[in-house]
């Protein structure tokens, strides 16, 4: 055998130690917000039958090993007490019990200074045709009113349960409500967005879909004290993904034609009568999209100046291959990069890569994005994440890659 077989055989032998039990993710679908427009709502229910019994499975063989659940660790103690980071994060997370028998949501929340958690609750577990979606929770800039979406994403005969949660002001309670919102089973939501003053709801949403496109879409906002709907539609062949509120009068949103060409941000002003979405929108500074045409997750600073997004550029050298990620800052108005607020590389395949660094909610005025990049999960703070733990591991829970958290 040669010195280089040698020197493999020994490296194989290492990272194959490395491997833990915790560590080998089951089946799950992904983030359902990022699919492609027109295919996120035909997902095949084969497949997530497939999905559920495979983390069913997982979660049984889970109960026979090691519990390793990490312990919580200081997150930002001196941040916190300079009032530049919310005092609490809540979670939103799923997990198999009794052996893979129950399915259950919790929300959970969390001291952003020491990781722990404060309150808990169960919320009903949204199990459709044999499958699960992952929730989404979005929060109000108080950092104590918080709503969680739980949703098949289905066209026909959709789902949609929505639950406010309200946090006690030193987080050692939440109260549930129930939220009684109406959205017609043909109506199908991506994904929701709390204003910054906790009074209304926005929804990025298609409707009238078929097998190859759906005859609308738009922006649905929701005042949560009357039940009114204000609805921006139009019927032009794409959709509205990702939205966030820029400011308490307008909402940002990805704009994904169906043609997979001229994907960008553009921001809605709410204030005025209902119009065509894409007339009463403006463009704003995008993201660069991979060569696979995805863009990247992107929030817009209350001030409406800043576009906070993430960068993600493959590499290949000689025979190895992985990608670059950076967490930008971008001038809402030109586009031209502001600050690079995080760096960081990855080894494999670009494609596995390129959606893998996210940007998933902002502080008080636009500071400490939480971000998802690379598998690090938590507070983006002086160049550095700093993880904020809550999440079950994938042995505990039966379900790997979970993300829904808000601040």
């Amino acid at each position: 055998m040669t010195g280089l077989e040698d020197r493999l055989r020994n490296e194989l032998s290492q990272l194959a130690a490395l491997a833990q039990p915790e560590t080998v993710h089951p089946l799950r679908d992904s983030a359902p917000r990022r699919r492609s427009a027109a295919a996120r709502f035909l997902a095949p229910v084969a497949a997530m039958a497939a999905v559920a019994a495979v983390a069913i499975a997982s979660a049984v063989i889970a109960a026979r090993l090691p519990h390793r659940d990490a312990a919580p660790v200081p997150a930002a103690p001196e941040l916190v007490r300079s009032d530049t980071v919310p005092r609490f994060y809540v979670l939103a997370e799923q997990s198999y019990v009794d052996g893979g028998r129950k399915f259950v949501t919790y929300a959970a929340v969390h001291s952003s200074a020491t990781g722990g958690t404060l309150a808990q609750v169960t919320l009903p577990g949204l199990l459709y045709q044999g499958g699960y979606y992952a929730p989404s929770i979005t929060g109000a800039a108080n950092d104590r009113t918080f709503v969680v979406m739980e949703t098949n994403h289905a066209s026909v005969d959709g789902i949609v349960w929505l639950f406010r949660l309200q946090v006690s002001a030193n987080g050692r309670s939440i109260k549930v409500t129930r939220l009684p919102v109406h959205v017609p089973p043909t109506v199908a939501i991506d994904d929701i967005a709390l204003s910054p003053d906790g009074s209304r709801l926005a929804m990025t949403a298609q409707w009238g879909c078929g097998q190859d496109r759906c005859q609308y879409s738009g922006i649905r906002v929701v005042n949560l004290a009357t039940g009114a709907i204000t609805i921006w539609s139009t019927h032009a062949n794409g959709a509205p993904f990702n939205g966030s509120w820029a400011g308490d009068n307008a909402v940002a949103f990805e704009w994904q034609p169906g043609t997979g060409r001229g994907a960008g941000y553009r921001v809605l002003p709410v204030s005025g009568a209902p119009a065509d979405l894409l007339t009463a929108s403006q463009p704003i500074a995008s993201p660069r999209a991979a060569a696979t045409g995805y863009v990247p997750d992107a929030l817009v600073t209350p001030d409406g100046k800043t576009v906070i997004t993430s960068e993600v550029v493959p590499f290949t050298h000689l025979f190895v291959h992985g990608a670059v990620a950076r967490i930008v800052e971008l001038n809402a108005r030109t586009g031209h990069l502001e600050r690079t607020l995080y760096t960081a590389s990855a080894d494999g395949q670009s494609d596995s890569l390129v959606q893998s660094c996210n940007v998933l909610s902002l502080g008080p005025g636009g500071q400490h994005p939480l971000v998802d990049c690379f598998s690090k999960l938590g507070a983006l703070v002086d160049g550095q994440i700093v993880s904020l733990p809550g999440f079950p591991s994938p042995s505990s829970s039966g379900i790997s890659g979970q993300q829904a958290i808000a601040w």
